[in-house]
């Protein structure tokens, strides 16, 4: 019976923790892109520019420039661990960040 405690115990901390870290790209994005971009103001504004294609990394626009390095400007690029967090966000479905 503890096993079976523990395990479920296991797995909704790992549960809450996927979906914690599901959300980074979308904060990077937000955080990173919206001093230049007021499309990249918060959550809602960066879903409604068409940037992001929820589950389609390869078809945003935002990925493709992030990716590539083209973006941003002027700043620094966004590290291998920060392109994965926001390829990751996109493939998962863009979720809302928690609030």
């Amino acid at each position: 019976m503890k096993v079976i405690l523990a395990f479920t115990l296991f797995l909704i901390v790992a549960l809450v923790a996927a979906e914690a870290q599901s959300s980074k790209g979308a904060d990077l994005i937000i955080a990173r892109c919206s001093g230049c971009h007021g499309w990249a103001s918060d959550y809602d504004s960066l879903m409604a520019s068409g940037g992001i294609v929820p589950g389609k990394p390869g078809s945003s626009i935002v990925w493709t420039m992030i990716s590539s390095g083209s973006m941003p400007r002027g700043g620094p690029a966004f590290t291998s661990k920060e392109r994965r967090l926001v390829y990751d966000w996109i493939a998962a479905g863009a979720p809302r960040p928690a609030q």
